[in-house]
């Protein structure tokens, strides 16, 4: 599906990530009939830590111990870095998509046990390899700036968007 490169959202994109591509929500109680019985993929601390706390079991949790650009609390960190699982350490620079968090998502998505990434860097974009990885019906959450977070349902218009986007980034060469 990819090409080994690495990606770099341009500035005139930056507008396409302020946009909710599924529905907000402000805790994960509110959500739980959405999650339950489905693949759930999580891309950042706080929700990371908020599905786990509620005793849901992502496929899938990314973070980069860091929210909003500040280091994550201590017990959101403990809980996340010993979420039984795979561990996949990855680089991935602010306003990137690397080769390295690329392979490290569809390595995930073969894995059966639960796998954790932890990023070196920043992990806002891994949202578009994650859908484009995922399957039909998956379940993607991911932060949503002080609003909380937002519930996605992969499907193939999602996938189409995310294809377009990611066609758009400035590509670095791996």
């Amino acid at each position: 599906m990819f090409v080994l490169n690495n990606y770099r959202l341009p500035e005139h994109l930056r507008k396409e990530f302020k946009i909710a591509y599924g529905e907000i929500y402000s805790s994960v109680v509110n959500a739980k009939k959405e999650l339950e019985n489905k693949t759930i993929i999580c891309v950042g601390d706080r929700i990371s830590f908020n599905v786990l706390s509620s005793g849901l079991k992502p496929k899938i949790i990314i973070f980069d111990k860091k929210e909003q650009r500040k280091p994550t609390d201590l017990k959101i960190r403990n809980v996340l870095e010993t979420y039984e699982g795979k561990t996949f350490y990855v680089n991935n620079p602010p306003s990137h998509i690397t080769q390295e968090l690329i392979d490290a998502v569809k390595k995930a998505f073969l894995n059966v046990k639960p796998t954790k990434i932890m990023v070196e860097g920043e992990e806002d974009l891994a949202f578009l390899p994650v859908v484009l990885e995922a399957e039909i019906g998956d379940i993607v959450l991911y932060g949503f700036f002080d609003k909380g977070f937002v519930l996605t349902k992969v499907d193939n218009n999602l996938k189409k968007k995310c294809k377009e986007l990611l066609s758009k980034f400035e590509v670095l060469g791996s």
